[in-house]
């Protein structure tokens, strides 16, 4: 059973979820709690804070002058090797330092701030204090930036940090699609997947759903039993397919499985191609350049353990992506022959070159997905965009 091992008598009403220790020196626990009045109490075996008014020797008040809603305790920075306090109101969040008593940063928050807790996210390098509001979360850096922004189903009332995989497992999140893409803003300098109540670790099993969707690998759409061994390879395949989607608003095929007469199509050029590298492309890839066709090939390889990792991508990032003429007549995919294939069927190759360069500008291939998006008209440009504020879009 649970036995208290000390009482401490405030006089004032403690608010729920408001209660915190901390070692704002480095060294000393402290409690911390919101109390009437808009202020924070600091209970201690010392005073670390000679500044603060004082209740009854070990007891400090801090004045918000707001009404806290959420407060909590952490290493923010972690060069000062102690505890910052976050607070947090209906309107906006203030980290301070006890310590020294100072306030670190003062951020508008107007989705409120019902929960708080302070740690690392993800793959981010840094401590985030992760604050919960009105069907969104944050996470602000030491610097008082917006490092992390997601959307709820509803107000977040909690929070909590897990390592729910154990370390060393790369999560796969097997649902990759232009539905669970978020855009934050109209020169995609951030992109975000949402929506990982699909993702399990790497390696494990699950079962087969029923029904496929084109973003499904083959070795889901095939699986005759219930044991689908989790790899990275199945976020690369339907990373492939959205990549096909944003370049032609349509898809590649319908289902993953030789029944589909475009994904057979496919795999037929895929398997000649091994034999012979002019096989005859299907009749959907034509508008594409040789290097693209390439990267395309790495990612949606039939075999799992043949298909390149994410990071492949950032190989062809400087590439014609679109040809030049795309009712030209059938091509080769000969990758070899690169660059001077595409100038062959027209003049010289600087004049090609020109009319290729201008139909794969990186602009036009943005505006290219920008007309597949929704509502990216009331969008605001990056360098427009308020530092407290972040807009958000999905596209399809």
């Amino acid at each position: 059973m649970l036995v208290p091992v000390f009482s401490l008598q405030l006089n004032n009403k403690v608010f729920p979820r408001t209660v915190a220790v901390g070692k704002f020196n480095g060294k000393q626990s402290c409690l911390v709690g919101a109390t009437a009045g808009n202020k924070v109490f600091i209970h201690s075996p010392r005073d670390i804070n000679p500044q603060a008014q004082q209740l009854e020797g070990n007891i400090s008040l801090l004045n918000v002058n707001q009404v806290i809603t959420s407060l909590a305790c952490g290493q923010l920075d972690e060069q000062l090797k102690k505890d910052l306090l976050v607070v947090g109101t209906s309107t906006n969040i203030v980290a301070y330092d006890i310590d020294r008593n100072v306030d670190i940063f003062f951020k508008e928050n107007p989705d409120g701030a019902h929960a708080i807790t302070i740690g690392h996210w993800g793959e981010l390098p840094e401590q985030l204090a992760i604050v919960g509001g009105n069907c969104s979360i944050h996470g602000f850096n030491k610097k008082c930036e917006d490092v992390l922004w997601t959307v709820t189903g509803d107000n977040v009332s909690s929070l909590a940090l897990l390592d729910f995989n154990s370390d060393g497992y790369n999560e796969v999140h097997r649902d990759v699609k232009p539905e669970n893409v978020m855009i934050f803003d109209a020169a995609f300098h951030r992109v975000k997947l949402i929506d990982f109540g699909m993702t399990r670790k790497c390696g494990s099993y699950v079962r087969r759903l029923i029904g496929s969707i084109p973003y499904s690998p083959p070795e889901v759409c095939n699986a005759v039993n219930n044991d689908i061994l989790v790899s990275t390879a199945m976020d690369v395949w339907a990373f492939g397919v959205l990549f096909f989607c944003s370049l032609t608003g349509n898809f590649p095929w319908e289902h993953a499985q030789e029944s589909d007469v475009y994904y057979n199509e496919y795999i037929q050029w895929h398997q000649q191609y091994q034999i012979n590298r002019r096989y005859k492309l299907p009749s959907q890839w034509y508008r594409f350049s040789n290097r693209l066709m390439r990267l395309f090939r790495k990612m949606l390889d039939p075999e799992p353990s043949k298909r390149c990792e994410i990071i492949e991508i950032n190989k062809y990032y400087d590439d014609r992506w679109i040809n030049s003429r795309l009712n030209s007549r059938r091509r080769s995919s000969n990758e070899d022959e690169g660059v001077e294939e595409d100038f062959s069927s027209s003049g010289s190759g600087t004049e090609s070159n020109t009319i290729t360069t201008s139909n794969t500008d990186f602009e036009e291939l943005t505006q290219m997905m920008r007309n597949s998006l929704i509502g990216f008209d009331n969008l605001i440009p990056i360098e427009n965009q308020k530092p407290s504020s972040t807009v958000a879009k999905t596209y399809c």
